[in-house]
């Protein structure tokens, strides 16, 4: 039974609280400030300043590489989207995936097959750079990528007799990537890779 609000017990109950509550107060306070908790604090903030350190380098390292090589997919039948770039076993690797098409309720999944998309390169030299479809087998016939060849072209890509073939074209059903290598030449320029030779809409209209 809690003692009256006007009874000595409760003057006494309540002063007793009082005195706990501070007490608690004080000890709370001083090991906020106790060396230990300094030291904590000060491996906090260490820890906090190396893991925003190491975010703005790898940052920066991503917008250097990207300032190299530029991918585009902007054009008529255009499908070529820019993941990352690697230096993987000492070559620079663009890594890119195909856009699906819209997802269908019939068959509740979404296609793809084709791509085709260009590589705009800056390097002040000559520099053979490996690009990879890294959603490869996920595609609607993954099978067809065996045995096949990317297409390119330097010129325009509205000529169907520019394109030619990536003869190192390769693909790994176990990694379900498509690979192929390109030197680009001193001094940068574009390059277009697609599946096969688009058909462009200015054909369409001839």
């Amino acid at each position: 039974q809690y003692p009256n609000a006007g009874s000595t017990m409760y003057r006494d109950w309540h002063f007793v609280l009082v005195v706990v509550s501070l007490f608690i107060l004080h000890g709370t306070r001083s090991e906020a400030f106790s060396p230990l908790a300094q030291r904590r604090s000060s491996v906090f903030r260490s820890t906090t300043s190396f893991i925003s350190s190491s975010r703005s380098i790898r940052s920066m390292s991503l917008s250097s590489q990207e300032e190299t090589i530029s991918i585009s997919d902007a054009f008529d039948g255009g499908n070529g989207e820019y993941v990352k770039t690697e230096m993987v076993d000492g070559v620079k690797t663009v890594f890119v995936r195909i856009r699906p098409d819209p997802y269908t309720e019939l068959e509740q999944k979404t296609h793809f097959q084709y791509f085709s998309f260009r590589a705009t390169s800056k390097t002040p030299k000559e520099e053979t750079i490996k690009y990879v479809i890294e959603n490869a087998g996920d595609a609607s016939y993954a099978i067809a990528w065996n045995g096949s060849t990317t297409f390119y072209t330097c010129t325009d890509p509205n000529d169907p007799n520019s394109w030619k073939r990536k003869l190192d074209t390769s693909y790994d059903s176990s990694a379900g990537t498509l690979s192929w290598s390109h030197a680009h030449s001193k001094g940068g320029g574009s390059v277009c890779f697609s599946y096969f030779p688009p058909y462009s809409y200015n054909r369409h209209l001839a």
